[in-house]
């Protein structure tokens, strides 16, 4: 009885096996997606080497543009029922950050470069730069909104406000890292 539950359980485990091997789809090529999931609105910019997908929409004379980044596994898609709420009346700029969606893994000279809460901060502050806006309403969800409020840190003078979606790093070692926006 028990040769047949061992035999039985080989079976299942290389059953099992077969199945996550065949489940595997392969890595494509960024420009085969491109098609299905960066149609206009979406634009490809070079940012020091790195190719960044993301879409700027709305008014370009907003004074105060809303910034939305998306959280861990996830990509600009995510903001797309906010960003139709928004941009009729607001400039709304969404944007794949480093190692997710089309904007891919770091590329150029930042090849290998971390992915950390400041590090992903300071690549925002650097494509809004690029983008020649000065202050925005920067706005993130778990990941997002970890670097959202580390870029609040790096550069105070270039937010506006934060807008925080469950927000993931607010602790830095063993003390909280105070938020002067979120104090009422």
């Amino acid at each position: 009885m028990r040769a047949r539950l061992v035999k039985l359980l080989g079976v299942l485990l290389i059953l099992s096996a077969f199945a996550v091997a065949l489940s595997r789809a392969p890595d494509r090529p960024v420009d085969t997606l491109v098609a299905r999931w960066a149609p206009p609105p979406s634009e490809f910019i070079d940012l020091g080497g790195q190719l960044v997908h993301l879409r700027d929409v709305g008014p370009r004379g907003d004074p105060a543009p809303i910034v939305l980044l998306h959280g861990t596994g996830s990509s600009l898609h995510a903001w797309e029922g906010w960003v139709q709420a928004l941009a009729r009346h607001r400039r709304v700029i969404t944007l794949d950050l480093p190692g997710s969606g089309l904007t891919g893994p770091w590329d150029g000279p930042r090849a290998g470069s971390d992915y950390r809460g400041d590090t992903l901060a300071r690549f925002v502050i650097d494509l809004l730069d690029h983008l020649q806006v000065a202050r925005a309403v920067i706005g993130g969800h778990e990941r997002g909104g970890e670097v959202a409020w580390r870029l609040a840190l790096q550069a105070p003078t270039r937010v506006l406000s934060l807008v925080l979606v469950a927000a993931t790093g607010t602790q830095v070692g063993a003390e909280v890292v105070p938020l002067p926006w979120l104090i009422a």
